[in-house]
């Protein structure tokens, strides 16, 4: 057997190459493919996150709106309960003051009276 000598051209090593190269291309088209795809679904649920927090966020403010309401108002009640209860001490002030001074009158009244009755009490035994 005669073994035929076959010569590569630069032109064989070139469409080699070249055949190597678009392989190599194809795979990592592929393989990128692959990877766009996983990203787009990844997008997909981040937007999806996006809106739920958009959410969040909305119902935090309305939230914190209702709460500040009801800060305003629960000051101004207790604005109010203190100035009642203002009013409530001056005029306990002003009761325990009268209640003293009618003590102190009644018992005067009383030393009047068992000063009368001790002067009634000498003139009886002296009778």
């Amino acid at each position: 057997m005669i073994k035929k000598e076959q010569k590569t051209t630069l032109e064989d090593l070139a469409a080699m190459v070249a055949n190597g190269f678009q392989k190599m291309s194809d795979q990592f088209s592929d393989r990128f493919d692959g990877v766009d795809k996983r990203l787009d679904g990844v997008d997909k649920r981040l937007d999806g996150v996006d809106k739920r927090l958009d959410g969040v966020e909305f119902n935090m403010n309305g939230l914190r709106q209702e709460f500040n309401a009801f800060r305003s108002e629960t000051r101004h009640n207790f604005e109010k309960l203190w100035s009642e209860i203002g009013k409530i001490n001056h005029r306990l002030d002003l009761i325990e003051k009268k209640t003293n001074e009618d003590t102190d009158l009644a018992l005067f009244e009383i030393e009047k009276l068992k000063k009368r009755i001790a002067f009634l009490e000498q003139k009886l035994k002296t009778a």
